[in-house]
């Protein structure tokens, strides 16, 4: 029997899908974001790229556990991170350690002109009429 495992992000440096990994026990991970670090063209495009980038793509990725056994799913991922870390549909992202939100409810209103502007004004709080 094998183990399918499904989370955002690195998870504790994916150390769970790694260790199911390397006892040959994972069929699958799922999750957000993996960068294929392992594949050829993967390590291509580090070459070329600024050090910061090639350290966030890197941050994605497990030496202990290939890219053929990771799904992942780009779009979401990227919208997760565009809405949360970015704050583009409006909602503070800012979070404490351990996940508290510093402001529970505080609805962040985007810079003008960004994506979620008009989600941001139509439903802030104390904004009903």
């Amino acid at each position: 029997m094998k183990a399918v495992t499904v989370h955002r992000g690195s998870r504790d440096g994916y150390q769970v899908a790694r260790a199911l990994s390397e006892a040959g026990l994972l069929e699958t991970l799922v999750t957000d974001l993996y960068w294929p670090g392992d594949r050829p063209w993967a390590r291509k495009i580090e070459q070329r790229v600024p050090g910061p980038v090639r350290a966030a793509l890197n941050c994605r990725r497990s030496d202990g556990l290939p890219s053929r056994a990771v799904e992942s799913c780009w779009f979401t991922g990227m919208a997760a991170y565009l809405a949360y870390e970015r704050h583009w549909l409006g909602f503070d992202g800012a979070r404490e350690p351990g996940g508290a939100s510093r402001e529970p409810g505080k609805l962040h209103r985007p810079a003008l002109g960004g994506p979620g502007q008009a989600a941001g004004d139509a439903i802030a709080p104390g904004d009903q009429g």
